[in-house]
């Protein structure tokens, strides 16, 4: 494999007026200019999701008019990167029908005697705009005036906006320079590596000492600080494989890759307390907490199909 294999490769062409690029994707120019400078007024708030530790992210959203010209950026220029195999989330699937999700993110270590995690902290408030006209323009072939336009359309506040719809592509081009360096340099080392957009993983059969864990933890630091962005010292992890090995809040072992049992318990007892309640709520409510909750039972049956037929027919009583 060469070394270009494990780099990010943008397959466009140069596009250098503003008009140019408005063509590209299909748009008016001047309708594009306009949206690009007002993008203030195009913000909406977006879902407000709770984190695995119990804490709330607050989400972007926009109108309808921004979220055409962001599925416009995706479908002609984003999704027409090369992104190398180390990279998961936010992704299409592989030409062989594979995923970019945390499963196959979680397979890619599985059956490692080692597995070293850590966390970007604050990972989308921290890309700031300049980062993100990098990629427009640095990694990119856009002109100034182009990679301007660009990143206009796709910060807010001066900042990367998770829910936006380009921002899983931008997050994953983020270290474009510096990271194929990285994984070139672990794999020789015998190191597996992945990103799943702000979580780390490296994984390896060696014995890593505790000189070489700390100094794989500040490579990874390295590369963040270049880009303006930290490590979450609090979740740098390792784990061997004698413990429970976890990826992407994934249970892993040699034989399977699990959803936490405590997941699936909360998962149980929040259907059976919408049972003992759906007479006292509205329609609407009971049929917005029952898909929300039917999702959840979606996700658990990728893999465990016998639970989440339990749950299912828990949910249809």
């Amino acid at each position: 494999m060469m070394t270009k294999d494990f780099q990010p490769l943008h397959n466009a062409s140069s596009i250098k007026a503003t008009n140019s690029l408005a063509k590209h994707i299909g748009v008016d120019g001047s309708f594009l200019e306009n949206i690009s400078e007002n993008i203030n007024l195009h913000w909406r708030k977006g879902k407000t999701q709770k984190k695995q530790d119990g804490s709330l992210r607050l989400t972007n959203s926009g109108t309808l008019a921004l979220k055409n010209i962001h599925k416009k950026i995706n479908s002609k220029i984003l999704s027409k990167v090369y992104y190398p195999n180390y990279l998961f989330g936010g992704l299409k699937n592989n030409p062989d029908g594979t995923n970019r999700n945390h499963v196959s993110n979680a397979k890619l270590h599985q059956g490692q005697r080692l597995i070293v995690s850590a966390d970007i902290d604050g990972f989308f408030p921290s890309v700031t705009e300049p980062t993100i006209k990098n990629i427009w323009q640095g990694f990119s072939p856009f002109s100034p005036e182009v990679a301007a336009l660009l990143t206009r359309l796709t910060c807010y506040q001066g900042k990367l906006p998770q829910g936006w719809g380009n921002s899983p592509y931008l997050a994953q081009l983020v270290f474009w320079k510096t990271e194929h360096i990285l994984y070139e340099k672990l794999l020789q080392q015998d190191i597996e590596y992945s990103r799943y957009i702000d979580d780390f993983t490296l994984s390896t059969n060696r014995t890593l000492t505790k000189e070489n864990l700390t100094q794989l933890f500040r490579r990874l630091a390295t590369m963040c600080m270049q880009r303006g962005t930290k490590l979450k010292r609090k979740k740098c992890k390792v784990e061997s494989k004698f413990q429970h090995q976890t990826i992407n809040n994934l249970g892993v072992d040699s034989s399977r890759i699990s959803i936490s049992l405590e997941y699936r318990k909360n998962l149980r007892a929040s259907i059976h307390r919408l049972n003992l309640k759906k007479n006292q709520l509205s329609p609407t409510e009971y049929v917005s907490e029952r898909n929300s909750l039917q999702g959840k039972i979606n996700y658990i049956r990728k893999l465990h199909p016998y639970q989440a037929s339990q749950l299912q027919e828990s949910l249809s009583k």
